[in-house]
This record gives C-alpha cells, sequence and structure tokens, in this order.
C-alpha cells in the first residue's frame, strides 16, 4: 500500500470521525457541552476548540504555511462556532492530503514550535494530527459519560472502512 493512499484514507477517517462527534453534540444542550470536568480541558467544548486549534497549526505546518487560525487565544466557547470550524478544517485537510504526490508525503520538513523541534517526513506529521484528534474524541466521550450523556457513536478506524464497503 502507498503512503499517499493511506494518509488520504485517514484524513478521511478523521474528517468522518469528526463529523460523527459533530452530529452527535448537536443534540446535546448548551449545559452538557459546557459543564466542567476534570479533563485534560475542562468541558466538552474546551476539548473539541483543542482539537480544532492543534488542526489548524499541523494543517499549516503539513503545508509548510506560516500564518494560521489561532485558536489558542478563545476563552469563549460557541458551540456552532467550533462545530463549523473543526467540521472545515477537516475538510480542506481532507482535500490538502488527497493532493499530495506521493514524493511530498515523503519529503522531510523541520518543525520549530514551542513545544519541540524536529525533522519528519510529512505524512509522520499528517498521522500526528489524526492520531492527536483521535486522542482527544476519546476524552470528549469520558468527559461526556461524566455529565450524564450516553448515547456515545462509535468513531473507530475500522467502522470509517466498513462503512465504505
Amino acid at each position: 500500500m502507498k503512503i499517499q493512499h493511506l494518509t488520504a484514507n485517514y484524513a478521511g477517517y478523521h474528517l468522518w470521525a469528526n463529523q460523527q462527534l459533530v452530529n452527535w453534540l448537536s443534540g446535546q444542550t448548551d449545559e452538557a457541552l459546557h459543564q466542567e470536568v476534570a479533563s485534560s480541558f475542562p468541558s466538552i467544548l474546551s476539548t473539541l476548540n483543542h482539537i480544532w486549534a492543534i488542526d489548524e497549526y499541523w494543517a499549516a505546518t503539513i503545508n509548510q504555511q506560516s500564518a494560521f487560525e489561532n485558536r489558542y487565544e478563545v476563552t469563549e466557547f460557541k458551540r456552532d462556532e467550533i462545530f463549523e470550524g473543526l467540521i472545515n478544517r477537516s475538510v480542506q485537510f481532507t482535500a490538502d492530503v488527497k493532493a499530495f504526490t506521493e514524493d511530498e508525503l515523503t519529503r522531510e520538513l523541520k518543525v520549530v514550535s514551542p513545544w519541540l523541534e524536529t525533522t519528519q517526513a510529512r505524512y509522520e506529521y499528517i498521522l500526528q494530527m489524526i492520531n492527536h484528534g483521535t486522542y482527544h474524541r476519546g476524552q470528549i466521550v469520558t468527559i461526556a459519560r461524566n455529565v450524564g450523556i450516553t448515547d456515545v457513536p462509535n468513531t473507530d478506524y475500522v467502522f470509517f472502512n466498513a462503512a465504505k464497503l
């Protein structure tokens, strides 16, 4: 299997999983989405905003753009803005990844950020971004259960692939 096929499929998965989550959360109350619990981020919306923020950072890095929407400064979390922004970023990211050639995906990019300095292949950063989203979607499920929401959708990669068959 070529890296281009794998990364494009995973980018499609990231979009699908985010859509599943947003569709599910759209039916929840504002109170539940803002309710604070002990977690990496204190609420469902703050965790979604974090996913979007990091997606913006990695998408810019992967596309070698210096400017990106900085969501770190946001302190007022508006559900529709976050839902729409996260999905729009996922749609654009999927299109970007599909457009990369095999050579572009294996090209090494240097990253210097407040968190690390490293040089890795572009596809490694793509997988990092998707893994990060998966990690925090899992946290959202746990937060949801802690605030009394139990009708959780399954966003595992295998279900994405099975849905395509």
